[in-house]
């Protein structure tokens, strides 16, 4: 037996799909039995003591804004007009510290501290932090609800997308396209988190949410490992469907059908009541 027809069917035979998402925090969709939420695994919402220089710098801000595109998108790679506009942001905004992750060939306003790795989930869990401009990576997300923390969110590629979309949905951020990323948009974005308190009450409402669940993401993940383990003869199959059941073809295929044919029988029962009345018509003349 090949590899391929080995785990073809994986999702079959599986005991279980462990997903690192909260159902809570997720888009509703309909799901088996045999996915099983871990999502919160590694969140914390312990704050730990800063080193410097963040330390003081923090203490000192009147506010603290983080900005960073995740360890894939290089700072090297950023585009220069995306440089230039989150520069134009940071001596805009005097008030407000920022903490960016950039490399040293960019200069910055002395209200800024650059640098190439920052602990961001230790930054994001201080409470002068006020919001964080993301790609929208599910790691930053997390990171994000742990602490309460408010996003800009600018996607740049892969589930980003998506996961921006789900910031939006649930209240606590702003989407930016990333072809009308300006500091115009940036400004605009960053003033409405910070101003409007519903995006950091939706963010604080996540936070509550994650880590008073009454099923702790470790717990669901031991059940799910020592049922599986415990009951080797359950029948995990999942019901083989026909293609057209699976994707709901026949559902799809009615509703698109009938709007197309509503007009044209419509337009006949119309056209026959009207040939009936005519000709009774000219039987009675």
């Amino acid at each position: 037996m090949s590899i391929t027809s080995k785990y073809s069917n994986l999702e079959n035979w599986a005991r279980f799909l462990i997903a690192n998402v909260h159902p809570d925090i997720e888009f509703p969709v309909p799901v088996t039995s045999k996915v099983t939420y871990i999502g919160g695994l590694a969140m914390s919402n312990e704050t730990k003591e800063l080193e410097e220089p963040y330390a003081s710098i923090i203490e000192k801000a009147e506010k603290v804004v983080l900005v960073s595109f995740g360890t894939v998108a290089e700072p090297k790679d950023m585009p220069l007009a995306w440089k230039r506009a989150f520069v134009q942001l940071f001596e805009s905004n005097p008030s407000i510290h920022f903490i960016w992750r950039m490399d040293d060939a960019v200069e910055v306003p002395k209200n800024v501290l650059k640098r190439l790795w920052h602990p961001q989930n230790d930054i994001l869990s201080h409470p002068k932090v006020a919001a964080f401009i993301t790609h929208a990576g599910y790691n930053s997300l997390g990171e994000s609800i742990a602490s309460g923390t408010p996003l800009v969110t600018v996607p740049l590629f892969g589930d980003q997308m998506r996961n921006s979309r789900l910031v939006v949905h649930r209240g606590f951020g702003i989407r930016i396209e990333k072809d009308r990323l300006s500091f115009e948009t940036l400004n605009v974005a960053l003033h409405q988190v910070l101003q409007d308190p519903s995006f950091s009450a939706s963010a604080a409402a996540l936070n509550r949410i994650v880590f008073s669940s009454p099923v702790r993401a470790g717990d669901a993940l031991r059940h799910a490992i020592n049922f599986a383990l415990e009951n080797p003869e359950h029948d995990w199959d999942l019901p083989s469907l026909p293609l057209y059941q699976l994707y709901s073809l026949d559902v799809i295929i009615l509703l698109t059908i009938v709007p197309l044919l509503l007009p044209t029988l419509l337009g006949w029962y119309f056209w026959s009541c009207y040939n009936m009345a005519y000709k009774e018509k000219e039987k009675m003349n």
